[in-house]
């Protein structure tokens, strides 16, 4: 689901349902690096717990973000302390996002009209993505099922979503490799 929402303080802020030893991680990163711009990824396999202290089925965060015009990426592990460390991205997912804009904006006016969804498996994995400005966020999430399924394939959103992780996914993991 893409929300937009504007942050009282115009502050880039961790999320209440994150572990809280990433809410921590994240925080200070945001606040060292004076971002303010940036995309966030996490898969999640459950299952789900509410306790503020466990990791929730979500293992590692990423963080992307432009500094200078320049593209970097850190992971924040929630079972230890140690981060990794910040390295140069390119700057293909921010790029995806931006030329892709007016689709991501489609599920809003579909939201608009229409209160309908297909139904969605419990079981399964799920990604999300956020990007985050001081003025915004949007979030992505896309279900294991939403990526297979006819009917979810049918929203115009689905196809730019499912690149756009992706995308993001492949920049990861490039970087991952080539240090």
């Amino acid at each position: 689901m893409i929300l937009l929402s504007v942050d009282l303080f115009a502050q880039i802020n961790s999320d209440k349902y994150w572990p809280t030893s990433i809410q921590r991680e994240f925080d200070k990163c945001v606040k060292e690096q004076k971002m303010d711009t940036l995309l966030v990824y996490y898969s999640y396999l459950g299952p789900w717990t509410n306790l503020p202290d466990s990791c929730k089925g979500i293992s590692s965060f990423w963080i992307l973000w432009i500094k200078d015009n320049c593209f970097y990426t850190k992971q924040l592990r929630c079972d230890s302390i140690k981060t990794g460390n910040i390295q140069s991205i390119s700057s293909r997912p921010f790029d995806y996002l931006i030329t892709h804009k007016k689709d991501f904006k489609l599920r809003d006016q579909y939201f608009k009209t229409n209160r309908f969804l297909p139904p969605i498996s419990t079981d399964g994995s799920w990604q999300y993505l956020s990007f985050m400005t001081s003025k915004n966020k949007i979030f992505f999430n896309l279900s294991e099922h939403q990526r297979n399924d006819t009917i979810w394939n049918q929203f115009h959103w689905i196809k730019p979503t499912i690149e756009l992780i992706d995308l993001t996914v492949n920049e990861l993991y490039e970087n991952k490799n080539r240090h």
